[in-house]
């Protein structure tokens, strides 16, 4: 069973009763999905991941709202932004150009693979 498949199943077994249920994506960095955060869309679903990786002084997060267009293949960087379990200060993402906001499936990150593969895949 691949992280993805243990994921799902996981979400499956927990239900709606839990308001913020994450999801392992995997990746470098590695992500988790927030499924509470799924909405459907007319292109195709707008939701929460977050990346994670490890800092000398602990874990430092990219929180980011994604578009995810499944006929397109395209997953568009909405906002984001950086937290950590060391500082209360919140980062905000720049303003990127729309080019550097597109990433296409599939890319070298697997939490984004993953992410697009959850919501589009029938």
């Amino acid at each position: 069973m691949n992280l993805l498949t243990a994921g799902i199943i996981s979400a499956l077994i927990a239900g709606p009763a839990f308001a913020q249920e994450w999801i392992y994506l995997g990746g470098h960095p590695e992500g988790e999905l927030e499924t509470s955060s799924i909405i459907p869309r007319r292109h195709g679903y707008n939701l929460q991941i977050r990346l994670f990786g490890d800092h000398p002084e602990g874990t430092l997060y990219m929180n980011q709202i994604l578009d995810v267009h499944c006929a397109d293949k395209v997953v568009r960087i909405d906002e984001a932004w950086l937290t950590s379990d060391f500082s209360s200060r919140i980062a905000e993402m720049p303003d990127l150009p729309e080019k550097d906001r597109q990433i296409y499936i599939p890319t070298p990150n697997q939490a984004y693979n993953n992410t697009f593969d959850f919501v589009c895949s029938p």
